[in-house]
C-alpha cells in the first residue's frame, strides 16, 4: 500500500512535468489514475488477512481488479486512439465526452476507495468484538492503530473526491492546481501511516485467537 502510494505521487509529478512541457509524451496523460483504484482493495485485503483467522487468498479476490482494468482500458484507448480527447481532458477543456468520462472515473474512484475503507473498518470492529470473547485485556492486539489509519484514509479519500467533483461543477481551480492539492493530501496521509506504522510496528503481526 505504501509503495503504491509513493508510486502514485511519482506518477503525478511526471504528469505535471509533462503538462508543463507541452505534453511531449501523451502516454503520461492520466498515468496514475487507474492505479488509484488499487488503493482501496489492497488496504482491504490486508485487513482481511489479519482479521480472518483462516484467511487464504482466493481467486474471487481478483474481481477487485475489475475497476482498475476498466479505467486502464478506457484511458489507454483514449490516449492511443483518441489523442484529442486525452489532451482536452488534461487541459480541462469542457466537452460532453470529457465531463461524462470525468464524472464516471471520479465517481468510481470515490465509491471504490471510500467503500473499501468503510468495509475495512467494519472488519476491524468485528475483530475487536471477537477479541473480547477470548481475552480480558486487548489493549495491544485490538488493531486500534489500523482503525486510526482507516479513519484518516476515509477523510482523505472523501476530501479528495469531493474536491474533484466540486471543481468540475464550479471550476474553482486549474487542473494542475487540483492535482497538486489532491496529492498534497495523499502525501500527508502516507506520512501519517508511515509515522504511526513505525511507532506501532508490532501491530502488523496477527494474533491467533483460536
Amino acid at each position: 500500500y505504501l509503495s503504491l502510494s509513493a508510486l502514485l505521487i511519482f506518477f503525478t509529478w511526471l504528469e505535471i512535468w509533462n503538462l508543463n512541457n507541452d505534453l511531449q509524451y501523451l502516454w503520461l496523460t492520466n498515468l496514475r489514475t487507474p492505479f488509484i483504484l488499487l488503493l482501496g482493495p489492497i488496504l482491504w485485503l490486508y485487513v482481511k488477512s489479519i482479521t480472518d483467522q483462516h484467511f487464504r487468498f482466493k481467486p474471487k479476490y481478483l474481481l477487485t481488479l475489475i475497476p482498475f482494468l476498466l479505467v486502464l482500458a478506457l484511458f489507454s484507448a483514449r490516449n492511443y486512439f483518441q489523442p484529442e480527447l486525452a489532451i482536452a481532458a488534461t487541459q480541462n477543456v469542457e466537452s460532453a465526452a470529457n465531463r461524462l468520462s470525468f464524472f464516471f472515473v471520479v465517481g468510481l474512484i470515490a465509491v471504490s476507495n471510500v467503500g473499501y475503507t468503510l468495509w475495512g473498518l467494519l472488519l476491524i470492529r468485528r475483530y475487536k468484538r471477537a477479541l473480547k470473547t477470548f481475552f480480558s485485556s486487548t489493549e495491544k492486539i485490538n488493531l486500534q492503530w489500523l482503525e486510526f489509519v482507516h479513519v484518516s484514509a476515509l477523510i482523505a479519500y472523501a476530501g479528495i473526491s469531493g474536491m474533484y467533483i466540486m471543481n468540475a461543477i464550479y471550476g474553482l481551480m486549474s487542473y494542475q492546481l487540483l492535482q497538486q492539492a489532491g496529492y498534497g493530501i495523499a502525501s500527508l496521509l502516507v506520512l501519517v501511516i508511515g509515522f504511526f506504522g513505525i511507532r506501532k510496528g508490532s501491530i502488523f503481526t496477527s494474533t491467533d485467537i483460536s
